[in-house]
């Protein structure tokens, strides 16, 4: 256990980052760990982002439809493998995201190096919702592509900010849920067809519309 009140830890971190919201310059990570001190001895967002606080974080700033994405993947992964590596997957996901924001919030990732990464999540996003809609139409290596360019892009903007333990995470977990084996359990069987509408309507969504799928 690491002593931590979640309930204190989330509300910081939103504090933190709405205060911080439309200032020029954001040192959130400082001001979370001078709130935290007396709870929390080791960083916050090692912490953090492992728990519900992470997920409410991510809802704050990103949206409800990308924790009901998360909470698929998670789903996904305990059918494909268990429910020890579904956690493991959750977890990473939900602590790479949070870095994401906090360093975008902060200003260490700018505006450009997200217009960067935006096209190749659009290109994996319409590959899985076209997947979802139109399972005949699945190339699996398709998907391991665009996939692979994420990750090159997204080890050059996160890179300089974060360990290697952590760029090695991002891209194990990318790696693993982009394997012919696991994406095959979405879209061949007859059987995930609901699932696979699931998917479709988080993906295709006004949120998804407005940065991904309007320039198709």
């Amino acid at each position: 256990s690491t002593g931590i009140n979640e309930e204190e830890t989330r509300t910081d971190w939103i504090n933190a980052l709405n205060e911080n919201k439309n200032k020029e310059y954001i040192d959130i990570i400082t001001r979370v760990k001078q709130s935290t001190t007396m709870r929390v001895k080791k960083n916050v967002s090692s912490a953090v982002v492992t728990t519900s606080a992470g997920k409410d974080v991510i809802r704050k700033f990103v949206g409800k439809k990308a924790v009901q994405s998360i909470e698929i993947v998670k789903e996904l992964v305990t059918k494909f493998e268990d429910k020890k590596k579904a956690t493991d997957v959750e977890n990473a996901i939900i602590k790479i995201a949070v870095k994401a924001i906090l360093l975008w919030q902060n200003k260490d990732i700018a505006d450009e190096d997200i217009s960067e990464i935006v096209p190749l999540v659009r290109n994996l996003w319409v590959d899985v919702l076209n997947y979802c809609q139109m399972p005949f139409t699945y190339d699996s290596t398709c998907i391991k592509t665009h996939a692979s360019l994420l990750i090159v892009s997204f080890n050059n903007v996160l890179g300089p900010f974060v360990s290697e333990k952590t760029t090695q995470l991002l891209r194990d977990t990318i790696q693993y849920l982009t394997t012919k084996e696991f994406l095959d359990t979405i879209f061949e069987p007859e059987q995930q067809d609901q699932l696979r509408k699931e998917i479709a309507l988080i993906l295709n969504n006004d949120w998804a519309k407005n940065r991904f799928l309007s320039s198709q």
